[in-house]
């Protein structure tokens, strides 16, 4: 095993468990040392601190990423290219000593802080990471294990660790117990190292600027936050950040020598002012809480508007977003929208500020020329045609498809949000197929549209401000509800998905079109659709404008998971999965003292067919049992055959996902080579 990979492996798998578990940011030294080395010009900046709690939830998906058969050698060789098999596997042995050791432990052997501070940056081209340390023997000896690649380099009173591998090097140093990670291009000179690594002081930092206590004040951030800065960026493109300079003098930069002689002078300096109408994208967590639920975290992130009065117009766009109650549990919702009463307004304010302004880019310039008077004239027409509305959007609460996609049945809607509902019916009466329809505050037949698509007990009507289109128990709900809603300015998109639902819906649906699948592929893609449903709940997320600029705002609901590793039981229903079909239950009994029974039912679920009883036992991540009696029948009317046992072997059937109320397992026919998948479900 090649130990630049390994170290590579767990230094990516260490990133993403940092950027997901940074919490609470505060003030004391290492903080402070670490946004000292930090440049002020630096491109991109994250930080935060660790939390024990956070670490101890995560470990729940370390065991279930792990524990997943989905993700064998093999498996990876399939579908991940060649020359990265192995950082990925190595990646996958990280995670399971973190499954097998609990990652709070991993980092205290390792000599890590638990609760320590750590940012990642751009310091030029090259990403940055610092973190605390408590124990420099242990993180010694945690390096040591690498030594056959390294390089150990004295500069001045400082040693650096380098780990060569194509045009770039991977340099470590510890200072006053925090540790610096960098990734740096193998030419690079042994002052720019020293300034990269953050071993000589930094004449202009984070740290000096007051733009990470601008963040804080104005955004609330109390977790981890973090910027990317599109005006350096910018500044960058265009060669006006001298560290990014440097570092590309020693790359192939071609590309970007090439890009600049295409773009003029006076385009570059213009590029850069528009960019400074939005000038960062900032990010940070809002909220993070477990409960026995799980773990639901709120993202915020802004592409701030440096204008403040640009900012404020753009928030009259913010329209209906209606509000809906998540007990429903809807598989799928989403909602887009404009005041467009107000995007006139914002025409006719801004048009002939575009007009006027002298820009110096001849691109520019053209364009617009071509902004004339009729053009916004034109716009303002089109809008005339849609005034009133405020959004459309649907919710989708159960779907159950056919083999060929065909509808079977549906519960959802489909509605526009207007000012007025009853005007902009009259309206769209004018257009083929709708002009037949009864659109009124009475529930009338969707005629042809619904039969179109296969839906024949859908609905359309007026409730509230919205023309609605519905079909099913739930969406009726939704839909009489919509009569005492009050119209809000809530944003220009929405939308929620149940992810565990969607899983299953898309499970459903492509094994339903499996048709000439492979049986191994469908057995690998059940299992991943299988454990990977688990994971997470609730996703939703809002696009909105505020006085600071465009917000998107998040929540993910991350379950909690039964990490158990011993067998339920009880009554279950058995279901079998082989050749890309789900065969329906069977009644099965599995006993608390090692015994166990199940039934077979004929073609049609009139009568039992074969009744068997067995032992059991579980032996590590496999559920063994063995037949000890057993009888059958070809019909329900025939005498009871005793099943001739004295050949029978156990079965051992591997175990890839298991909870307090059921699990599945893979079981592998040597001789045929054939493999079936056994889901038990304890019987409500």
């Amino acid at each position: 095993m090649n130990n630049l990979t390994k170290i590579l492996a767990g230094l990516f798998a260490f990133t993403l468990i940092a950027l997901f578990i940074m919490n609470n940011m505060g003030n004391n030294s290492a903080i402070n040392q670490m946004r000292a080395n930090a440049p002020a010009n630096t491109m991109m900046y994250f930080e935060g601190k660790g939390d024990q709690s956070l670490y101890e939830f995560s470990e729940q998906y370390f065991n279930v990423m792990t524990n997943s058969e989905a993700l064998t050698t093999q498996n990876i060789q399939e579908v991940i290219p060649t020359q990265y098999v192995e950082l990925f596997t190595n990646y996958m042995t990280f995670m399971s000593e973190i499954s097998e050791q609990g990652l709070t432990q991993l980092m205290q052997d390792v000599g890590l802080v638990v609760d320590g501070y750590s940012v990642l940056y751009l310091d030029g081209l090259s990403p940055v990471s610092h973190f605390e340390i408590n124990d420099a023997d242990n993180f010694r000896g945690f390096i040591e294990q690498f030594e056959t690649n390294v390089i150990r380099k004295k500069i001045e009173d400082s040693e650096i660790l380098l780990w060569s591998f194509g045009e770039f090097q991977l340099a470590l140093t510890m200072t006053n117990k925090i540790v610096t990670i960098a990734l740096v291009n193998n030419q690079i000179s042994d002052l720019r190292i020293q300034d990269v690594l953050g071993l000589t002081q930094t004449q202009a930092s984070i740290a000096d600027s007051s733009e990470l206590e601008r963040i804080n004040d104005r955004y609330q951030f109390n977790m981890f936050q973090g910027f990317l800065n599109l005006d350096q960026i910018a500044r960058a493109l265009i060669g006006k950040n001298a560290q990014f300079e440097e570092d590309m003098m020693n790359l192939d930069s071609s590309w970007l020598m090439q890009l600049r002689s295409s773009v003029s002078q006076n385009c570059q300096n213009d590029f850069l002012k528009v960019v400074q109408i939005t000038p960062k994208y900032v990010f940070g967590y809002k909220q993070i809480d477990i409960t026995e639920k799980g773990l639901l975290f709120n993202l915020s992130a802004v592409l701030e508007i440096s204008d403040k009065q640009l900012a404020k117009d753009l928030m009259l766009l913010n329209s209906h977003m209606p509000v809906i109650d998540i007990s429903h549990d809807a598989l799928v919702g989403w909602y887009m929208g404009a005041n467009l009463t107000n995007v006139n307004t914002l025409l006719a304010k801004y048009f002939p500020l575009i007009q006027a302004y002298e820009f110096e880019c001849e691109q520019l310039t053209e364009l617009q020329t071509k902004l004339d008077n009729q053009t916004l004239a034109k716009l303002t027409m089109g809008l005339q045609f849609v005034k009133g509305i405020k959004s459309v959007g649907g919710y989708l609460f159960d779907l159950d498809l056919g083999q060929y996609n065909d509808i079977n049945s549906i519960d959802a809607f489909v509605s526009v949000v207007a000012d007025d509902p009853a005007s902009l019916a009259l309206m769209a009466k004018t257009l083929p197929m709708v002009n037949a329809l009864d659109i009124s505050t009475t529930s009338a037949s969707l005629g042809m549209i619904s039969e179109m698509y296969g839906v024949a007990d859908a609905q359309i009507k007026i409730s509230g401000s919205h023309i609605v289109g519905f079909s099913g128990e739930k969406s009726t709900q939704i839909v009489d509800s919509f009569s005492e809603e009050e119209l809000n300015e809530n944003g220009i998109m929405s939308m929620s998905m149940n992810y565990a639902r969607y899983m299953d819906l898309m499970s459903s649906t492509i094994l339903k079109n499996a048709g000439e699948m492979d049986s191994e592929v469908c057995s690998q893609m059940y299992k991943s659709l299988s454990v990977y449903k688990d994971l997470i709940g609730n996703i939703a997320f809002k696009l909105s404008f505020n006085e600071n600029g465009f917000v998107y705002d998040s929540q993910i609901q991350y379950n909690s998971i039964n990490s158990q590793d011993v067998i339920p039981t009880g009554e279950f229903e058995f279901y079998l999965f082989e050749d890309c079909e789900l065969y329906p239950a069977d009644s099965e009994l599995i006993n608390p003292d090692g015994t166990g029974s199940f039934s077979t039912m004929d073609y049609d679920g009139q009568c039992e067919i074969y009744q068997s009883k067995y032992t059991w036992k579980q032996e590590g991540k496999q559920f063994v049992y063995t037949e000890t009696s057993a009888q059958e029948r070809e019909y329900c009317d025939e005498d009871w055959i005793d099943v001739d046992l004295s050949e029978v072997e156990s079965v051992y059937c591997d175990i890839f996902r298991i909870s307090d109320s059921e699990f599945e397992c893979e079981y592998t026919d040597e001789e045929y080579g054939v493999s079936s998948i056994y889901k038990y479900k304890r019987k409500i």
